[in-house]
């Protein structure tokens, strides 16, 4: 929804600020700190519903828009990033699954 009327904090502030915490959530995700990317995701959950939930005024259309188109790109990277650590994780545990087994067999056979 579009208005012409004034906010109290400058959207440009705004979206610098939901921008930074996509930049912040990158940074936590490669050095795999996943609990820290998803404390701040909240964070900027609460503020993207905040910021983006009521009037946008239409000389900021724009800004808000090249802002979201930002956001995505972000969390497409970050989505990979997941996705890859996942993979990785599974990767590990089936690793360690087979471990076990190969212990358990060895353990099976009297000595």
């Amino acid at each position: 929804m579009l208005t012409d009327s004034p906010v109290q904090e400058s959207t440009d502030t705004r979206m610098r600020e939901l921008i930074g915490l996509c930049d912040e959530m990158l940074v936590h995700a490669r050095s795999d700190d996943w609990k820290r990317v998803a404390e701040i995701d909240v964070h900027r959950g609460r503020l993207i519903a905040q910021y983006l939930g009521g009037p946008i005024l239409r000389d900021d259309a724009a800004l808000v828009q090249d802002a979201i188109r930002s956001m995505l790109a972000k969390n497409e990277e970050l989505v990979a990033l997941a996705t890859t650590a996942r993979d990785e994780a599974g990767k590990r545990a089936g690793q360690a699954s087979k471990g076990r087994k190969a212990l358990a067999s060895y353990n099976a056979f009297p000595l």
